[in-house]
């Protein structure tokens, strides 16, 4: 493979592939459909202004038949890698012994490629489409890419490759059409990415029916020192009495899947002339995704959307010792709120407002030393009171509750269906000559635990989600 592909201007005002396309790196792929998109959205520019002449349409052909080169190219090497890939994921037939301890031994030390762990009720911390779903086929459904399978179903072609979505009593269009299994693959494992909290929850599948039905133990009140209403006792010679006889308190949550869609907009005339179009618009509605899941995962109110990490009744609110501002010892007061069951794999999330007042903490050393900064870290990664400091967006402003929290994600549920559907409308936009893109996902989130936990020994009460008032 080489990196010498690019796209070059050619005196009629085109683009011209300078290098072998079948040899190319897939960096250098990358880069030639990033200068392809510039140069067609350059053309849309034209095009609106009224300015496209029959030598740039011209162009346009050649360019899209470049383009559709590149765009085939990515979708085989992509194919290729993910037969690799799921060969390594079944230990029959890709993963000897040796391959499996060596990936447990990645994971021990915190290195990619090692199982995700599993919880007690099922769950799995993290991890990817392929970790959730094992038993889905890597399967394009006979469609040749992405490209192909979007622009059949923006043109509202008949197509027999295409699977309807039938839940609910929907059939054929009505219901909209689930995109292949390998496609889910790659948009999910984008989302994840690019997520906060999906990244770090504990997630349960669901593949039949649409409840995620996890047990769960009722670990809220520890005051006598019991977890879970069992704890140790100690015996003599003479036999227990009934009275001993300790009852577990274990209980049931239900999650629901909820649907959620995105719509957007597309110009009919930009989607037929435009090459690889359909991946700019899967690109933006996968960020969209991303961020609209994460958003109803931290802030959602659970109805109609999820319930949560703040909506959460086992949400602990600390007071800031100063308005509008956070201090050493709102820090410090957060971290001791925290159930030291979740010191070890807990995050803090912050908005970039409050960096300023992160990063000129410190710890005054007497009258002669130099302060010491609170904050740590390199090359873009930073810990604060050693725990991981992240940076967002979905986070609230400085001064209002959330600005800073202290958060143990795993101890957040997802429930999860791997089906995603798409479904077009021209109706809609039919004198604009626009259609309506609609790309459905359902899912739920919600806390374990309904209220803090009540430590033994008395105290404040502690919990795996800590917030700034």
């Amino acid at each position: 493979m080489n990196d010498k592909l690019s796209f070059v201007p050619t005196s009629s005002g085109g683009l011209r592939p300078e290098g072998d396309i079948a040899s190319a790196s897939r960096r250098a792929l990358l880069q030639a459909r990033v200068d392809v998109i510039r140069w067609l959205s350059a053309m849309s520019d034209k095009a609106a202004a009224g300015k496209l002449t029959d030598a740039d349409r011209a162009n346009l052909d050649a360019v899209r038949q470049h383009a559709a080169v590149v765009s085939s190219t990515l979708a085989e090497r992509e194919a290729a890698n993910e037969a690799e890939r799921e060969q390594a994921r079944q230990v029959g037939s890709g993963l000897d012994a040796d391959a499996l301890a060596s990936q447990r031994a990645a994971g021990a030390i915190g290195l990619p490629g090692a199982p995700r762990p599993t919880t007690a009720n099922g769950g799995i911390v993290g991890g990817r489409y392929r970790q959730w779903f094992p038993q889905a086929a890597a399967s394009m459904d006979g469609w040749r890419d992405g490209q192909e399978f979007f622009s059949c179903v923006l043109g509202q072609r008949f197509d027999s490759r295409l699977r309807a979505e039938t839940h609910h009593g929907n059939t054929g269009s009505s219901g909209g059409f689930v995109i292949p299994s390998q496609l889910s693959s790659t948009v999910w494992d984008s989302v994840i990415e690019d997520s906060v909290v999906l990244s770090r929850a504990t997630v349960h599948p669901v593949t039949v029916g649409r409840e995620a039905i996890v047990p769960l133990w009722d670990t809220s009140d520890r005051g006598d020192g019991a977890i879970a209403g069992v704890s140790l006792n100690w015996e003599t010679e003479a036999p227990a009495s009934d009275s001993a006889v300790q009852v577990a308190k274990l209980k049931q949550m239900i999650m629901r899947v909820r649907r959620a869609a995105i719509y957007a907009e597309v110009s009919n005339e930009l989607s037929e002339d435009a090459p690889d179009f359909m991946s700019q618009v899967s690109s933006v509605v996968r960020r969209a995704l991303s961020y609209g899941i994460d958003m109803s995962l931290l802030w959602g109110t659970g109805a109609p959307d999820a319930q949560g990490v703040f909506s959460s009744g086992a949400l602990i609110t600390v007071t800031r010792a100063g308005a509008g501002s956070i201090d050493y010892s709102d820090c410090t007061g957060m971290f001791s709120r925290l159930s030291p069951a979740s010191v070890n794999s807990a995050i803090w999330i912050a908005h970039a407002s409050a960096l300023p007042k992160l990063l000129t903490l410190g710890i005054a050393i007497g009258t002669a030393g130099s302060a010491v900064p609170v904050i740590s870290g390199a090359s873009g990664r930073m810990e604060l009171l050693g725990r991981p400091l992240l940076v967002s967006e979905k986070a609230k402003p400085l001064g209002t509750t959330g600005d800073l929290s202290l958060v143990d994600l795993s101890q957040y549920h997802v429930a999860l269906k791997g089906d995603i559907t798409v479904d077009v409308s021209q109706h809609v936009g039919w004198r604009r000559n626009v259609s309506t893109l609609r790309c459905q996902v359902r899912i739920d989130g919600q806390s374990g635990l309904s209220s803090p936990i009540t430590p033994p020994h008395s105290g404040d009460t502690v919990s795996p989600f800590v917030t700034l008032s």
